[in-house]
């Protein structure tokens, strides 16, 4: 099992991204973070950083941030191999010794401490997580990553709608030895967790266990080699668990909403994270007067201007409608003074008479 960090080093982190986001991120963690064991695979980028968790937290490539757990060769069974020496090597291979898991939530303990510093903890609410908890139910993302996928379709064996998938999850983990249990970050090492286990399972092993069988194996182990008490509706943390034929991940996620739900973006248009990276792609440098010739509701222009402090931005779009939501946008954001808007059509942006906003 990975050393996820001790008190003020280095953590082993992991970030999921979207199809073909994974460079961007790769760049945006060596850059920002000069994080060091940077490995890249599809879908996910692992790294290792003394950087604060703020930092950590505030990266724009990233869909969402995991405190890794265990980075393994992928679980190899037989066609052959029967349900419960199936779960014997699952419990042998995933869990490890025990004082692992101790010192990976005492880690996420403190990481989590530092957090709520910033009101981004797994737990934490506010009033711009509301605005992007909105925004999500009506979303339809066509870059939606893997790990959203395992969120909203966790058993793919059923076909149910990615709705109704997002409910089982709530009622899918694991057992674990009944004991009471509610404590706050801090807490001492010899205090049970509550607990629950969120799956994704492809390839050979889905083949020969389910998503939920895999989960309730973990979990069960889990219960009994550390006294950890399964909580399916409001745990103290969440395990995610993807084995594929390629690897073996585990991790803990380290904030409630993914990091790709910007709170400074009232309406959504292209992918926040997408936006961030085709800004990164014009190379921004201080002074710099950036146009977006359809700027629609402004995603681009808000994630460079966050980006790059000191270069003027102007955003032209046709539409009225699209203007008007930039324009919420922008004031949402608190960039009115460097974002400016104009109505003309980018065919004939030279020669359109302006009306500036």
């Amino acid at each position: 099992m990975s050393d996820p960090g001790g008190e003020g080093g280095s953590v082993r982190y992991y970030c999921t991204a979207g199809n073909g986001m994974e460079r961007f991120l790769t760049d945006e963690v060596e850059r920002k973070l000069a994080a060091e064991d940077v490995c890249q695979m599809p879908g996910k980028v692992l790294f290792s950083s003394s950087a604060r968790i703020d930092r950590v937290s505030d990266l724009k490539a990233a869909e969402r941030l995991f405190l890794l757990l265990k980075q393994d060769s992928p679980v190899q069974l037989s066609a052959r191999t029967s349900t419960a020496k199936a779960a014997s090597v699952l419990q042998s291979r995933l869990l490890g010794d025990g004082a692992r898991w101790t010192s990976a939530v005492l880690t996420w303990s403190r990481l989590q401490r530092e957090l709520a510093h910033r009101g981004t903890t797994v737990n934490t609410s506010s009033a711009a997580q509301s605005v992007v908890s909105k925004r999500e139910e009506g979303r339809g993302s066509e870059e939606q990553t893997e790990e959203e996928e395992e969120e909203g379709r966790c058993n793919v064996e059923t076909g149910k709608s990615a709705e109704g998938q997002r409910e089982e999850e709530e009622m899918k983990t694991s057992g674990g030895e009944d004991k009471k249990l509610r404590i706050k970050p801090g807490f001492a090492s010899s205090v049970p967790v509550s607990f629950r286990i969120s799956c994704k399972c492809t390839g050979a092993l889905s083949r020969l266990l389910s998503t939920q069988e895999v989960s309730r194996v973990i979990g069960v182990g889990l219960g009994r080699l550390l006294g950890w008490k399964a909580d399916l509706k409001n745990p103290q943390l969440e395990v995610n668990v993807h084995l594929s034929d390629d690897h073996c991940l585990l991790g803990i996620p380290l904030t409630r909403l993914p990091l790709a739900n910007r709170s400074y973006i009232k309406t959504t248009g292209l992918r926040s994270t997408v936006a961030w990276a085709m800004a990164s792609l014009a190379q921004i440098q201080p002074g710099f007067c950036v146009v977006d010739p359809m700027c629609g509701v402004g995603t681009i222009l808000i994630e460079a201007a966050q980006e790059h402090k000191a270069a003027c931005f102007l955003g032209v779009d046709i539409d009225d409608g699209q203007l008007q939501r930039a324009n919420d946008n922008i004031e949402f954001a608190e960039l009115g003074n460097r974002i400016h808007l104009l109505k003309a059509s980018s065919m004939d942006v030279k020669h359109a008479p302006v009306s500036l906003n």
